[in-house]
């Protein structure tokens, strides 16, 4: 082969490396242009199932607040006669059958079932009995708890909040790692 064959051969060869080595380029842009529109289309489909369950999850957060405020002051009042413990006793079977049924889980109804019977029998009670007042206190402690843990494992918001700490969690290493490439 005489030098201008063997020239234009390693010319031809270096153009291509170069148009391979290119095209290369282009790709590996085109991927990372594409998860980073993935990662930002992932971002407002969230923002938008945020904004559509807010409602649903407000309310859901007031219920469960309320049913924790009434299953307090029925097991820590001991004047069961008080107008403040007969109104969180009938709130208490108004959230049971009237605003519960739209946003609870079967473990808050189990737990409250426990509970609203010890808060029936509570309120039956005679006044002067101290003793058995404190008693049911002691019984229903148990149960308050067991209905704030309940609520926190059925809570919609505390779910998706946790998913979406892991989502964040993984967009981060997956653009940490595209920034890397």
């Amino acid at each position: 082969m005489d030098e201008i064959t063997i020239a234009a051969t390693a010319t031809i060869i270096v153009a291509l490396i170069g148009l391979f080595g290119n095209w290369y380029l282009i790709n590996d842009n085109r991927k990372r242009e594409l998860s980073i529109k993935q990662l930002e289309i992932e971002k407002q489909e969230s923002n938008l199932i945020l904004e559509s369950l807010k409602e649903f999850w407000e309310y859901q957060n007031k219920v469960y607040q309320d049913v924790l405020r009434v299953a307090s002051i029925l097991t820590f009042n001991k004047e069961i006669d008080s107008e403040e413990f007969q109104k969180a006793y009938i709130r208490l079977w108004e959230l049971k059958y009237g605003e519960l049924p739209t946003c609870d889980s079967e473990e808050i109804e189990l737990a409250l079932e426990v509970f609203s019977d010890l808060a029936y029998e509570k309120k039956r009670l005679k006044v002067e009995d101290i003793k058995s007042i404190k008693e049911y206190e002691k019984l229903m402690k148990p149960c308050l708890k067991d209905i704030s843990k309940s609520i926190r494992n059925s809570s919609i918001l505390l779910d998706y909040t946790k998913i979406m700490r892991l989502r964040i969690k993984e967009n981060m290493n997956g653009q940490k790692e595209l920034k890397r490439n």
